[in-house]
């Protein structure tokens, strides 16, 4: 657990091996595998093995990275593994393989009461946002801190219960079986699918790795018919190449193959970061990002920011409102 603004005590149980790593240097090229030298030459779901401290190690890709693939191993421990580092082993694509803290963040949602041990203190909190590896609380003393999912226990939760959520667990297996279907359907064999972090965006076409993915938060939130929309728009995007964009080759080929063609989605399905108002309370609106030395268009007065939940929004707009005389 970390409060806000202070480093954590201690990560997630995923185990890395990166550059500078103590463990990357046990990963050495003493291995007898082929090297990978590009990472279109793996895709996600795609089988691996690698050495680590002198052990054969295999297990799948559940993400790539522009130099690191991210392997979940057949024994659950989790590896991020330089390409070159990596074998491919030869078979067809198994299903998506999740993280531990990916399986434990469905047990939670946003605006859930939640407890966590701090100290020698046990602290209450609401859920503003479950990020990839802790979620994002608000006590109600006001203080912010960012705790590891196996940490916390819902007030509802019995002592010793282990919480999962198996519906959640199995939609994201779902939209990855879907996401594989049309992407064979569609001549895309070689390519891979997996989910991502984004807050905003639904989706996103990564020509040089070969991947589409769907936000981790869109594909829990979002309908059949808003994901298998979202699919065709990437995999549109991978059919007519990256000089397109969204112009009309895009657009025909998206139409064609049963898209709606329209660039974006109105689909909100994370909350806004940041409750932003001056200090004069002209107004109160949300925000994704802080505007360094930003000023208030109405009085010049300094912008403050809070760590958006609905009960302090709906407090915000409250103050920000004029009382009727």
């Amino acid at each position: 657990m970390s409060r806000r603004g202070k480093v954590p005590s201690r990560l997630h149980e995923t185990i890395s091996a990166g550059k500078n790593h103590p463990l990357f240097a046990k990963m050495t090229k003493k291995t007898l595998y082929i090297p990978i030298t590009h990472p279109s030459q793996i895709a996600v779901s795609d089988r691996v093995g690698f050495l680590y401290k002198d052990r054969q190690c295999q297990g799948r890709v559940c993400r790539k990275g522009s130099r690191y693939a991210y392997v979940v191993c057949d024994d659950q421990r989790e590896f991020q593994v330089p390409y070159p580092l990596l074998r491919k082993i030869p078979g067809a694509m198994g299903p998506i393989s999740s993280s531990l803290s990916d399986r434990r963040r469905l047990a939670f949602q946003i605006n859930e009461r939640v407890g966590f041990k701090n100290k020698d203190r046990i602290l209450e909190a609401v859920i503003l946002r479950l990020n990839p590896k802790r979620a994002h609380v608000l006590c109600d003393n006001g203080d912010e801190y960012r705790v590891s999912y196996g940490l916390l226990k819902t007030c509802a939760a019995r002592p010793g219960e282990d919480r999962k959520n198996p519906r959640g667990e199995e939609k994201l297996t779902t939209v990855a079986r879907r996401a594989r279907q049309l992407l064979n359907q569609h001549g895309l064999e070689n390519w891979g699918f997996h989910f991502d972090e984004a807050t905003r965006r639904a989706g996103c076409c990564r020509y040089g790795r070969k991947t589409i993915s769907l936000s981790h938060g869109f594909a829990v939130a979002a309908t059949d018919g808003e994901i298998d929309e979202t699919l065709l728009h990437e995999i549109a995007h991978a059919l007519v190449g990256p000089s397109h964009h969204h112009d009309i080759v895009w657009r025909a080929k998206a139409i064609e193959i049963g898209c709606s063609g329209q660039r974006c989605h109105e689909f909100r399905f994370t909350p806004p970061r940041y409750i932003v108002h001056c200090e004069n309370r002209c107004w109160t609106a949300t925000a994704e990002r802080r505007t360094r030395g930003g000023v208030c268009r109405c009085c010049h007065g300094q912008l403050i920011y809070l760590t958006y939940s609905e009960t302090r929004y709906r407090e915000e707009i409250e103050k920000a409102t004029p009382k009727k005389k």
